[in-house]
């Protein structure tokens, strides 16, 4: 990994596919090698819980502008727990909070590139999200936005997943 100019940023509101305990993850192993993301390559968008968001709306301006009636959105939200609570607009609160943070290190993911290869001509950035949960599908929308408006010639891919395992049920909203 550290002769290619492919650089990773793993961006979630929950660090259950991080190594723990300073020992990599067994399932992120690739031809005996570990695969596990590094905590460079990581960005933790739930570092503040969205109630809190909400209840100091004023200091976050860039969510400001996408909630209009913020006990409205409390009320549709709830209680969140782990990650985003599986809530869309939950994954775009966390998202736009985190939007200046999420641009730091996509810009450190491109310098990490940039080093090996010298070559900032082709630029190709692929943004994986699972659509069946909240963080993903509420932020992709604005990850793509972000993107764009921070690489405005780099080539961008999105490959939207709905995993399997977690297809809506008939009992679901």
């Amino acid at each position: 990994r550290k002769t290619l100019p492919v650089s990773l940023l793993y961006v979630d509101s929950t660090d259950e596919m991080m190594p723990k305990d300073g020992r990599a993850r067994p399932d992120f192993r690739v031809m005996g090698q570990d695969a596990s993301f590094t905590n460079n390559e990581f960005l933790n968008i739930k570092a503040v819980d969205v109630e809190h968001i909400l209840d100091h709306i004023g200091n976050y301006p860039s969510v400001k502008g996408i909630v209009e009636n913020v006990g409205a959105v409390k009320s549709a939200i709830g209680s969140l727990g782990q990650a985003a609570g599986q809530k869309r607009r939950a994954g775009r609160l966390l998202f736009a909070a985190n939007a200046i943070a999420y641009v730091n290190a996509l810009k450190n993911a491109y310098g990490r590139c940039d080093a090996i290869s010298h070559n900032a001509e082709k630029t190709n950035i692929h943004i994986f999200a699972g659509l069946s949960g909240g963080t993903g599908s509420g932020s992709i929308v604005d990850v793509v936005l972000q993107t764009r408006k921070t690489f405005p010639d780099a080539i961008i891919n999105v490959y939207a997943m709905m995993p399997e395992m977690h297809l809506p049920k008939a009992d679901m909203d």
